[in-house]
């Protein structure tokens, strides 16, 4: 009889330690889905800042693609334009079509280039980039008289001593780099080489 109320003691003994066991597991598996969802958390975190930064790099190549940030350097284009000030362009095709009175960022023709003062041989991608004002559109009478040839536009500079299509001609419209569309204000000029009179980047 004392020995069967021992077994009945051991399987009640056994029975709670089993309790306990089945407890802590229940408590160990409640904590594993907590740190899961931390890590599941932290991944989609990551990946959100990934994706931001697709889209801001994105964002950087498009605005680089489309848009052109030009410095004026000359005084050709006084008192519109200060030299130091900084404009933003939209490049072509981008945008609307160039029209009568728009401030354009092109560069100057290569048969221009000794009215300019510069070495021959320079590459038409090397040459400065200059901004004018289309005072004229192809088919339109032009300043001095005559018209302006197809495919062109004559353009000029707002200041008298400014160099522009009345001494190189009209230029082409596969000539015009951009647009000008807003003023980003003025900046001390950066040592740099000796440009032509106009504008450069």
């Amino acid at each position: 009889m004392r020995d069967e109320q021992f077994v009945v003691a051991d399987n009640i003994r056994l029975r709670q330690r089993d309790t306990r066991d089945t407890r802590c597991q229940a408590a160990t598996s409640h904590g594993r889905p907590a740190a899961t969802g931390g890590r599941s958390l932290r991944v989609v975190e990551l990946a959100w800042i990934l994706a931001v930064a697709a889209i801001a790099a994105g964002t950087m190549v498009a605005a680089r693609r489309c848009l052109l940030v030009v410095r004026v350097v000359g005084v050709s284009m006084l008192p519109a334009l200060r030299p130091g000030e900084r404009v933003l362009a939209v490049r072509r095709p981008y945008g609307r079509p160039v029209r009568r009175g728009d401030l354009v960022v092109h560069r100057l023709p290569a048969l221009a280039a000794a009215v300019a003062g510069l070495p021959p041989g320079v590459p038409p991608s090397a040459m400065p980039l200059l901004v004018k004002r289309v005072v004229a559109l192809a088919g339109e009478a032009r300043p001095g008289g005559g018209v302006v040839p197809p495919g062109c536009v004559f353009v000029v500079g707002d200041h008298p001593e400014s160099t522009d299509s009345r001494h190189y001609g009209p230029i082409p419209l596969t000539g015009v780099v951009g647009r000008v569309v807003a003023l980003l204000g003025h900046r001390a000029p950066a040592p740099s080489r000796r440009r032509p009179d106009g504008e450069t980047a």
